[in-house]
């Protein structure tokens, strides 16, 4: 995906009780005109292989991600340059009972335009 506007997720939604999987792609330039998930908005779970988040941005919530009560997992996937208003610039997790798992992943040019950087999460 690459250069889109949504209100949740700029380029994916992932509903409650959908599963999606996304492997070996690359989800560049995407934004959200709301505050969920420059890129994703995950309500559902969500199974993340080999993808690069770059240039994604969101108005507050998850540069790249935003999780509301789901679970994601995600294995060798490089996030670079996303950036979120307030919480996230990578991803955001709302709720007690969202997880979000990642192994052998790469972070670059995070960038903080709050006080939180990174990943956060917000109960």
């Amino acid at each position: 995906e690459l250069g889109n506007v949504g209100k949740y997720g700029g380029a994916i939604y992932v509903g409650t009780s959908s599963i999606a999987e996304i492997s070996d792609s690359k989800i560049i330039g995407n934004s959200t005109n709301q505050e969920h998930g420059g890129a994703i908005c995950n309500y559902g779970s969500l199974y993340l292989y080999r993808t690069d988040f770059t240039n994604n941005n969101s108005s507050n919530y998850g540069g790249a991600i935003h999780n509301n009560n789901g679970y994601i997992y995600g294995e060798s996937c490089i996030f670079n340059s996303n950036i979120a208003g307030q919480f996230g610039q990578v991803a955001s997790i709302v709720s007690g009972s969202a997880e979000f798992k990642l192994t052998n992943f790469s972070l670059y040019k995070i960038v903080a335009l709050s006080r939180f950087i990174k990943l956060d999460v917000i109960k």
